[in-house]
């Protein structure tokens, strides 16, 4: 875990901050194949999961090896294409087959503001209308253009199915525009990010 000066006085003023940054590189240094998630993200995960799911992530990652080891099927989209590389290599490494990785780049400066309505809608983002609505038992939002992403997602969740969305602290919980009535069954974060997961309601 390199620390910078500017970091250890960082540190020396927030002393809790430290400790829990600690706590993490050692979880994490212990874990090395879960996905980087809040680690009661992970437990919730873990316990919902089912080998028939089928999931659909933007951003891909250690997430996309650690899915596929637990569920049926799995979509990745990835806007880089040396990390689609270096996915693509690990999951040819571990011999899995069961995930479909599309390297799609972003049509936007990546530092240029996300809105949450685009007109057209971005290829990246659009990747998700190839398959059919109710398709999927978990989307994962933890790449680009996560707003619309959320937005468009909404219908291709299954009844009785999980959104989640990494890094959700960064706007307003309503700014997610996650449809009221979906309650959100779990929350949690460590120094580095918070884990959000709503369920869209089964069918009466």
């Amino acid at each position: 875990m390199n620390i910078t000066r500017e970091a250890v006085k960082f540190y020396l003023k927030r002393p809790w901050l430290l400790f829990s940054r600690l706590k993490l590189y050692l979880y994490e240094k212990a874990h090395p194949d879960e996905p980087w998630l809040s680690q009661g993200s992970i437990a919730f995960l873990k316990e919902h999961l089912q080998a028939d799911m089928k999931v659909f992530e933007w951003g891909s990652g250690r997430s996309t090896l650690w899915f596929a080891q637990r569920v049926g099927h799995v979509v990745s989209v990835e806007y880089s294409q040396e990390w689609a590389k270096i996915v693509g290599k690990m999951l040819e490494d571990k011999q899995v087959r069961k995930v479909d990785l599309f390297y799609i780049p972003l049509e936007h400066p990546k530092s240029a503001p996300t809105p949450r309505i685009y007109d057209p809608i971005p290829k990246y983002v659009a990747k998700i209308f190839d398959y059919e609505k109710e398709s999927f038992d978990l989307v994962v939002v933890d790449g680009h253009y996560r707003l619309t992403c959320v937005e468009q997602a909404l219908d291709w969740i299954k009844p009785g199915g999980y959104m989640l969305i990494d890094n959700s602290n960064r706007v307003p919980r309503e700014e997610w525009w996650v449809p009221p009535n979906w309650p959100l069954v779990h929350q949690s974060s460590n120094v580095k990010t918070q884990t959000s997961i709503w369920q869209k309601p089964p069918k009466n």
